[in-house]
């Protein structure tokens, strides 16, 4: 009697990216649930799987409105029922829905001295949105009056105690520490005392060829997140000081197995973006005085910086344009239930490719996408049929290879016409192939459905495709079971 043997994708929502998934193309390493591949899939419930969405520009969101360059820093807070964004030389007032425009919005910054005004991060405080931007003498806070609608370009050079220019550099990451807002500008780490006007411009300097990238506060102190530049890619070129924020010196070091890039706290943990020399992406976490991997991936680009970062509970994301593909990806890590294991899914794309900012101030994300010629301030709501996963490879050998007998898949009762989800069987790395389809239309309202295979195999994955779904709803992918008998 032929001997049995059965797959079981439980918990399909639950896999993820497999481990090291880049390397092949049928990886066969990893839970059975994990994937080799993925494009614009929702993962974040613990229970189905199904499409992702991708970005729609926000009223007066392009260069047909309002928006004709790339945003760098999008708020991920709100005063009352507006937030702001800044890129180029231009402050952006939002709703939940559109960018303003009319009267004093957009705002074009204007530097009395100096010119070629860019925008690099904005921090609301109270009533007063202050934006960092850099320029030909350097770099300047500027300041925006909420309550008196009073902008003051040059705000941080004569205004506050301390005033001066900041170090021309092309990022300004700041925290806000109680009535503190501290920024790092280059090698220094200054603050401003937000209820006092008092403005230093040098409260620490880390010296040695440090530049700062990233700036966070957790644990009681502020970490400070540098580099020594020129970085030549050796390890160990990474750190990550530790400060108290008053003290003359910093009181501890982490070293950063790479280069770093950002930091992103959620709940009460801090995790590290890092790039290793094999241009691997890793997501580690602060743990005592080391960092702990907790994922490791390939973006086909380098690491996201602090403006591409942001949290959206119980999930880290971020963004990043996939040079290989030319598409903007942006990428979810995490789990909707903090007992089981977090994972890391490829959750929807941008209209254009290259991404700059992203920013969560209303609860969709929005993200600033373009190609150097079209921009867009995009919502991401809009679910994409672009959405497919790959199963990874599994070995069924035997002395003979196998038959796939049967494939049966579950999922949450279909109930509108249009809902459709195509599934085919790789056999053998791409030499065969089965197809078979699930829909409304011709299924009813079943939540599984069983397919005769009967086809020869020595390996197989399983994909799910969302191309040919045509109703406003997708369907909810629970889990496979694939089953067939060893040939002797």
């Amino acid at each position: 009697m032929p001997q049995a043997w059965e797959i079981k994708i439980d918990k399909i929502s639950q896999g993820g990216f497999a481990p090291r998934y880049w390397d092949s193309e049928y990886p066969s390493f990893g839970n059975a649930n994990m994937c080799a591949r993925m494009k614009n899939l929702d993962l974040r419930s613990c229970h189905f799987l199904t499409a992702g969405k991708k970005t729609t520009a926000l009223t007066n969101g392009n260069e047909s409105g309002v928006v004709d360059c790339y945003i760098r820093s999008i708020l991920n807070t709100y005063y009352a029922t507006f937030s702001f964004a800044g890129g180029g030389n231009k402050l952006f007032k939002l709703y939940e829905n559109e960018v303003i425009s009319g009267g004093d919005w957009p705002h074009t910054i204007s530097h009395p001295t100096y010119g070629d005004e860019k925008v690099r991060k904005l921090v609301l405080y109270k009533d007063k949105l202050f934006y960092f931007y850099s320029h030909m003498g350097g770099g300047t806070i500027g300041r925006y009056d909420i309550f008196n609608d009073e902008f003051d370009d040059d705000w941080g050079d004569d205004k506050p105690s301390g005033a001066g220019f900041l170090e021309s550099y092309w990022r300004y990451p700041a925290v806000i520490v109680g009535s503190y807002l501290y920024f790092g500008h280059k090698t220094k780490v200054g603050y401003l005392d937000l209820e006092n006007d008092v403005l230093n411009l040098s409260a620490l300097e880390l010296g040695g060829g440090y530049e700062i990238f990233d700036l966070e506060w957790n644990y009681g102190r502020i970490l400070i997140g540098a580099n020594l530049i020129p970085y030549v890619g050796s390890r160990g070129k990474g750190k990550i000081f530790i400060w108290d924020g008053y003290s003359l010196g910093w009181e501890d070091e982490i070293f950063v197995p790479g280069k770093f890039y950002s930091f992103a706290t959620l709940g009460k943990i801090t995790f590290v973006f890092y790039e290793d020399d094999q241009e691997i992406t890793h997501l580690g976490m602060l743990t005592g005085n080391r960092i702990k991997d907790v994922a490791v991936f390939k973006l086909n680009n380098h690491p996201p910086y602090y403006y591409q970062v942001c949290i959206q509970e119980p999930f880290i994301v971020f963004a990043k344009k996939d040079t290989q593909s030319n598409e903007g990806k942006i990428y979810f890590w995490g789990n909707a239930d903090r007992r089981l294991d977090p994972i890391l899914f490829q959750f929807g794309e941008t209209t254009y490719p290259t991404i700059e900012g992203i920013g969560n101030p209303f609860g969709d994300l929005i993200i600033s996408s373009g190609n150097d010629t079209n921009f867009e301030l995009g919502k991401l709501n809009t679910l994409t049929t672009d959405a497919y996963w790959k199963s990874i490879n599994y070995d069924v050998q035997g002395r003979n290879g196998s038959q796939i007998d049967e494939l049966i898949i579950f999922f949450e009762k279909l109930t509108t016409s249009g809902q459709r989800v195509d599934i085919k069987i790789d056999i053998d790395e791409g030499k065969e192939s089965w197809e078979g389809s699930v829909s409304y239309d011709q299924d009813g309202d079943v939540c599984y459905k069983k397919f005769p295979v009967g086809r020869k195999a020595y390996t197989f994955r399983v994909e799910l495709s969302f191309t040919n779904n045509t109703a406003s709803v997708f369907p909810k992918i629970k889990g496979l079971r694939v089953l067939g008998h060893y040939l002797d």
